[in-house]
């Protein structure tokens, strides 16, 4: 009942009823529903198939699920870089699927063909990248977003330039690039490298080329020419 008319009055759903006219009226924007509130009309619903713009108030005809509306546009626009859905929050896109064969780049909000089980997707160069060999691809995940790269497989570690996957050696064994391979240190050696020793084992002593751990006996002296220990001559120390 409008008491301020003294009439009695009965809106069809998508009407609604003007005090100030004495009457029913059409919702705006071909709204199926709509209220007035302080002489302001808000939409409520629409008709099957359409829906409410809140901020222009009107009803648009929904967007596909590759589209997303844009309010200041009036229309709905098809999502960028070929996505299968979108959401637009802000006046920023975000791509939230893309088609088969593809994966999300969730930091430049795009689509890419997907990576092969050997790759790795870097967001920088916006490409897949091929793992080295005796390596994975890896994840690890930071405020949300996921991160590829490749690590070495079990028994296997990266070379001092980060470029490749070389085997583990033991302690006492050194790594040679050409036969990617470990091969053990020379005897009575504690470490070393391709290019000699670099350590002997407790009482063994380093000769001066890093070639060879010697241990001479009491009254012998070490002979670098030969690489063995040779007696002291009679009646002379030596050491």
């Amino acid at each position: 009942m409008d008491t301020f008319n003294q009439v009695c009055y009965k809106c069809a759903n998508n009407q609604y009823y003007d005090f100030s006219q004495a009457a029913c009226t059409l919702c705006p924007g071909g709204a199926s529903c709509c209220q007035i509130k302080n002489g302001v009309v808000t939409i409520c619903g629409c008709p099957s198939g359409f829906t409410i713009d809140s901020i222009n108030g009107f009803c648009y005809k929904s967007c596909t699920s590759i589209q997303y509306y844009d309010a200041s546009q009036l229309s709905c626009v098809t999502c960028p870089d070929d996505a299968t859905c979108c959401t637009f929050t802000n006046g920023i896109v975000k791509i939230c699927g893309c088609k088969s064969g593809e994966t999300i780049d969730p930091v430049n909000n795009l689509c890419y063909g997907t990576c092969t089980s050997s790759q790795y997707y870097d967001y920088n160069y916006q490409s897949c990248f091929t793992c080295p060999q005796n390596a994975v691809v890896c994840n690890s995940t930071s405020n949300g977003i996921t991160t590829q790269s490749c690590c070495c497989i079990k028994g296997y570690g990266l070379d001092p330039t980060f470029t490749f996957c070389q085997k583990t050696c033991l302690s006492n064994q050194y790594y040679n690039l050409t036969a990617n391979n470990c091969f053990n240190c020379p005897a009575n050696a504690l470490t070393c490298t391709i290019s000699g020793i670099t350590q002997c084992i407790s009482g063994y002593t380093l000769d001066q080329g890093g070639n060879v751990c010697y241990k001479c006996s009491a009254g012998q002296a070490y002979d670098s020419a030969t690489f063995k220990c040779t007696n002291c001559p009679a009646g002379v120390s030596c050491c």
